[in-house]
């Protein structure tokens, strides 16, 4: 009869251990983003839903996918952009803009503004990013006019939106 062996501590299988990790990071990141999305559409603007949550995740996706976040950041849409002006405070930061001399566009209301700038960003530069490498593109023609007035009243509705569920 033999004697049994003693057990061996496991050695941990680094492989493995690195994949869980990223599986996991990967779900800590991606799953609260649709579900904090939503649950600012129903706090945010003092309406328990100012935004049908279809509307709401359409026009968030286009935002999303167009890379604004990338330059702009935005506390609704989870960006932390660096290149381009903020969006938490849209509304008033366009109605400034309005009032400035060096303003040459043809628009009197924030909504017409944003939907102008979104569309052909070059009619006005907004103050301090006029020398940046990072200019923004024109969406006119690559959005189709309703999505750009989607994403100038996303801003509007949820550019001073302090919820932060």
């Amino acid at each position: 009869m033999t004697a049994p062996r003693p057990s061996r501590p496991r050695r941990p299988r680094p492989i493995a251990a690195a994949a869980s990790l990223l599986v996991a990071l990967l779900l800590t990141l991606l799953a609260p983003s649709v579900l904090r999305a939503e649950a600012v559409n129903q706090s945010c603007a003092g309406t328990p839903s100012p935004w049908p949550d279809t509307r709401f995740k359409e026009t968030l996706s286009v935002y999303l996918d167009n890379y604004c976040g990338y330059c702009h950041s935005f506390s609704v849409a989870q960006s932390r952009g660096l290149f381009g002006p903020q969006h938490d405070s849209a509304a008033e930061a366009a109605a400034r803009y309005l009032q400035d001399p060096g303003y040459s566009g043809e628009t009197s209301t924030a909504l017409a503004y944003l939907t102008e700038s979104i569309a052909r960003p070059t009619i006005y530069f907004t103050p301090g990013y006029a020398a940046t490498t990072h200019q923004m593109p024109a969406y006119e023609g690559l959005l189709t006019d309703a999505q750009i007035r989607d994403l100038a009243e996303f801003l509007l509705t949820y550019g001073d939106c302090s919820a932060q569920p």
